[in-house]
């Protein structure tokens, strides 16, 4: 038995444009490799004698993956002037179809795992003149009785039994030869559906072959779909027979300097170059290209072009519609929510950033609204430039990437000059912030002592009993909830002014000198030492204990020049007091990233975290006159520090 093929490799793959204008879709490696040529070399493995394949757009890039595929031998290229359709190509390449017993059509833009020796096998048993690989997918289109075609989009109107069933056509298929009497005798642009449904008129069978439970495919006709497989077979998750051993594949002759840092998957072309500087986080790198410094993620990168995975998704929206053509897209490092963020670069070198969040987000509107407050009266954050409630997407002025974290980090004990800086803008924010809140009736939240509490809990769920593996018996469960009670009344009796809410290094910036938030969605009054004490006392930095006091001292004057005085000994009870609030919320916070979002970078700030409540708490009980003791969270804290080391151990934090 003789068994040729033909591959479909001619189109324009124009979904994928501006992609496809530099390099053709099959040419397109996923995994390392060009489509063509994993599709060809599976084709040989199944015992294929000749493979036909057709060209038109960008052939000579065909033609070399042809040549490199190691079986060029058994491979006749089909040159189309114009494009033949779906169809056409088989009539062109008649004489090699035809001179064999069965044939394979295999579209050149999908990956798969299914076996074609056993789809061969059940073609040729059953006398049908064509079975089509068919699964449940985006396109049910064909229409089946018994395992058989009966209909294609409805084109026959033949009714349907309760039996029928509905499939998507998986671009991969074994033609008898009796297959050309319904095909012409010269090539022209054909339709493959028009002729499957020729054939059912005549009489002829098309039946479906069911890949084997469990299989993969990937049909790459989008930017989504293509880094879909290319994750999908980096990463072991699909297909694993042929997966590489890591999520990271380098080409031939690529110089990628010794701090470049790679993440989630990879694929480096041959003659690549990656400076010093760069990470890359889900990307594709074509052959020959220089990336440049900085972060890129959910980018193909070529010769000529950055192309963001979603670029073609973000053009349609409305927020868009009025920037100048030209403009491209880079995302910026994930943080702690799910809200996106990406660099818009526009033609005339300036650059916005665009937020998108979606439905669950229940802080879209705050964001809006407390931003053009902020906007309105000059309170540090980012200019708003476009907003669109509907899409849950604004544009907004970028501010840079010098966040105070990158500044400091590794040279805190270096930069209190700087810090000061920070402080005395975050006193204006408040002091100024609350007086801009009264001015203009704006709403906005309040810190109440219920809200206290839910941070608390969030504490003891999350991080005590979550990540810690903590079981608190009713006793011990019954004193905490009392220190907790005691703890948020006291909390609320500190004066209360307006607050950033999540005021660590990571949410303020250095735009050109000046001090800059972002972030600020969950702005509200509150103790007004709570802002203060999340940025001294910051898990993500390590800022010496002489010095968090100093600081402490600097904010308090800082306070006082906006004419809000509070006396040394009642300000540092009240710094204690927030402290020990906001290092539970983190706590809690990075107990749920972690276990729940599975978020693991947050485990490596668990420790530095808990180590500051233990100071808080120690600074506590070394106050005169205390009217709180909180000795049953102190000593959970003591016990849950050695637990946390095992259980880091337990999730690979720790070797």
């Amino acid at each position: 038995m003789k068994l040729n093929a033909i591959v479909l490799a001619a189109g324009y793959g124009s979904r994928l444009a501006p992609l496809t204008l530099e390099v053709p879709k099959p040419a397109l490696p996923v995994a390392g490799v060009p489509m063509l040529v994993r599709i060809l070399r599976k084709l040989k493995a199944a015992g294929v004698d000749r493979i036909a394949v057709n060209t038109h757009h960008l052939k000579e890039q065909i033609e070399e993956c042809v040549e490199r595929s190691g079986v060029a031998d058994s491979v006749r290229l089909f040159y189309e002037p114009e494009i033949l359709g779906t169809a056409g190509p088989l009539v062109n390449a008649r004489e090699l179809l035809t001179n064999c017993d069965y044939f394979l059509l295999h579209n050149s833009d999908i990956v798969s795992d299914f076996p074609l020796e056993q789809m061969v096998k059940q073609h040729i048993a059953s006398g049908a003149s064509v079975t089509l690989a068919a699964i449940d997918g985006p396109e049910n289109r064909l229409h089946i009785e018994n395992g058989e075609v009966v209909d294609i989009l409805d084109r026959l109107g033949i009714p349907c039994s309760e039996n029928a069933e509905t499939k998507t056509y998986a671009c991969v298929a074994v033609y008898s030869k009796d297959f050309f009497e319904v095909l012409p005798e010269q090539p022209e642009y054909l339709s493959m559906v028009d002729i499957w449904i020729k054939a059912l008129k005549a009489g002829k069978r098309i039946q479906i072959y069911r890949p084997p439970e469990g299989s993969c495919w990937s049909d790459i006709g989008s930017f989504g779909q293509y880094f879909e497989a290319n994750e999908k077979l980096l990463t072991g998750k699909a297909m694993k027979e042929t997966a590489p051993d890591s999520p990271f594949v380098f080409g031939k002759n690529c110089k990628i300097a010794s701090d470049v840092k790679l993440s989630g998957f990879v694929s480096i072309g041959d003659n690549v170059r990656v400076p010093s500087g760069t990470e890359l986080r889900n990307c594709v790198i074509l052959d020959g290209a220089r990336v440049k410094p900085g972060f890129h993620a959910w980018e193909i990168i070529t010769q000529k072009q950055e192309i963001h995975r979603d670029h073609r998704a973000i053009a349609t929206l409305d927020i868009m519609k009025h920037l100048p053509e030209g403009w491209h897209i880079r995302s910026l490092p994930e943080q702690g929510s799910d809200r996106k963020f990406l660099r818009v670069a526009l033609p005339d070198r300036t650059t916005r950033i665009l937020m998108l969040s979606d439905d669950r987000d229940k802080d879209f509107g705050r964001f809006i609204e407390l931003g053009t407050f902020f906007n309105r009266n000059t309170l540090f954050t980012p200019r708003l430039h476009a907003t669109s409630p509907k899409e849950f997407a604004v544009l907004m002025e970028d501010l840079g990437d010098d966040t105070l974290y990158r500044l400091v980090k590794g040279r805190e004990a270096d930069s209190f000059d700087l810090y000061r800086k920070v402080l005395r803008a975050l006193a204006e924010f408040q002091v100024r912030g609350t007086e801009a809140l009264d001015a203009d009736n704006q709403g906005i939240r309040v810190f109440s002592r219920r809200y206290l509490r839910w941070e608390t809990d969030y504490f003891r769920e999350n991080f005590l009993q979550r990540l810690c593996a903590l079981t608190l018996d009713p006793e011990t469960l019954r004193d905490l909830t009392q220190e907790f009670d005691a703890l948020a009344f006291a909390a609320e009796k500190i004066p209360y002014l307006l607050i950033h809410r999540d005021f660590q290094s990571q949410n303020i910036l250095i735009q050109k000198g000046k001090v800059r938030f972002v972030d600020y969605q969950g702005a509200r009054l509150a103790p007004y030492t709570y802002d203060a004490v999340s940025l001294i006392r910051d898990p993500y930095v390590s800022i010496p204990t002489e010095m968090q006091g100093k600081l402490m001292e600097e904010y308090r004057l800082a306070l006082a020049d906006f004419h809000y005085n509070i006396e040394p000994e009642l300000f540092r009870y009240h710094g204690i007091l927030a402290a020990l609030q906001r290092n539970m919320q983190t706590l809690g916070a990075y107990g749920f990233l972690s276990l729940a979002k599975r978020k693991r970078r947050y485990l490596r700030y668990a420790g530095p975290s808990l180590e500051l409540l233990l100071a808080a708490l120690g600074q506590l009980k070394e106050m005169t006159d205390c009217p709180i003791s909180l000795n049953c969270l102190d000593r959970l804290c003591v016990t849950a520090k050695k637990s946390l080391n095992e259980r880091l151990k337990e999730l690979g934090e720790l070797s």
